[in-house]
C-alpha cells in the first residue's frame, strides 16, 4: 500500500487540487459569493501560521516536514528503482535480441550448407548416372553392327515376345 501512495504521490496531490478547484466552481455556481470563499480560505490560511506559531504546531511542522521528507525520498527511491528496472529490461532485450540475431544467422548458415551438400550430393548423382550411360552407349557401340552371341535373338526369346 505504502509503495503505491509514494509510487502515485504526485497524481493523488493533483486529485486534491482538482478536486478543490471542482468543489470552489460548484460553490459558485451555486451562488456562492467568490469573495467570500477567498475570505473564508485566507482566514484559513491565517489560523494555520497562528497554529504553527504556537509550540505544539511547531512540533505538528517538524512531523511534517519529516513525513514530506519520508514521502520525497520514497518517490526517490521509487523513480530511482524504475530507472534502474528499465534499464535491466533494456539490457534483457538486447541480450534477446542479439540471441534472435545469432539464431537467424546459424539458421542462415546452416541453410547454406545443407543447399551446398544437396547440389553436391545432385552433382555427384547426375555424374555417376552419366557415367553409367556414357558406359552403356560404349556397350552400345561396341555391339552395334555386330552379330554378337549376346545379341542374338533365340527361338527362347520370340516365343516369350510372341506370348505377350
Amino acid at each position: 500500500m505504502i509503495e503505491f501512495v509514494l509510487s502515485h504521490f504526485l497524481a493523488i496531490l493533483g486529485g486534491l487540487g482538482i478536486g478543490g478547484a471542482i468543489l470552489v466552481l460548484v460553490l459558485v455556481w451555486l451562488g456562492y459569493p467568490l469573495a467570500l470563499l477567498f475570505a473564508n480560505a485566507l482566514g484559513v490560511i491565517k489560523e494555520i501560521v497562528a497554529f504553527f506559531r504556537t509550540p505544539l504546531g511547531q512540533q505538528v511542522a517538524i512531523a511534517i516536514a519529516c513525513f514530506a521528507s519520508f514521502i520525497a525520498g520514497g518517490v526517490y527511491g521509487v523513480r530511482l528503482e524504475l530507472r534502474r528496472s528499465e534499464a535491466r529490461i533494456a539490457e534483457i532485450n538486447r541480450d534477446w535480441q542479439q540471441r534472435v540475431d545469432d539464431a537467424e544467422r546459424a539458421f542462415e548458415r546452416a541453410r547454406i550448407e545443407r543447399d551446398r551438400e544437396v547440389d553436391e550430393r545432385i552433382r555427384k548423382f547426375v555424374e555417376q548416372k552419366n557415367a553409367e550411360i556414357a558406359a552403356l552407349q560404349k556397350k552400345v557401340d561396341q555391339y552395334a553392327g555386330k552379330d554378337h552371341p549376346d545379341c542374338v535373338l533365340t527361338p527362347a526369346d520370340l516365343g516369350r515376345l510372341r506370348r505377350r
